[in-house]
């Protein structure tokens, strides 16, 4: 009898001392995920005001807090929320959605419907060089590649 007793008060010792570290654990845990999220603050993200020209940059970086399953839907939703601009169309439209876990999805969808199709950028894009190898053109000047290059990257 006096043995069972033994193992028993054994039992708890062990498993009060497996709680302990559990909960160390969980309070150190608690910790880098608070560092972590202070961090996209700190760091902020690129602001989107619904030009087109300004998508893939924006979603570029965004797409880190879109894809990081420690951060709550709601949370995405408030991020995404500050990452555009006051006043513009990017952000009344992030806006009709009432803030809630569900409707991160439905406002990140409608971003990407709006902004985000690839003829939409494509076509964008084309508009652009052309623009670019119009004015190069009507200067008869010529360009070296690397010169063009680096005015397509700023354009």
């Amino acid at each position: 009898m006096n043995l069972m007793l033994l193992e028993t008060e054994t039992n708890t010792a062990d498993l009060d001392a497996e709680t302990f570290a559990a909960d160390e654990y969980n309070k150190k845990f608690k910790r880098i995920n608070i560092i972590f999220k202070s961090k996209i603050a700190v760091i902020g993200t690129k602001k989107f005001g619904g030009e087109i020209k300004d998508w893939l940059p924006f979603w570029g970086q965004f797409s880190k807090i879109d894809s990081d399953s420690n951060i709550d839907e709601a949370d995405k939703l408030q991020y995404l929320i500050q990452a555009t601009l006051p006043s513009t169309r990017a952000r009344e439209l992030v806006e009709s959605f009432p803030p809630s876990k569900e409707n991160y999805h439905k406002a990140v969808d409608s971003l990407k419907s709006r902004f985000g199709q690839d003829d939409l950028l494509v076509e964008f894009y084309v508009r652009e060089l052309l623009k670019l190898t119009i004015s190069m053109n009507s200067r008869d000047q010529k360009v070296k590649l690397p010169t063009l290059y680096d005015l397509i990257e700023t354009a």
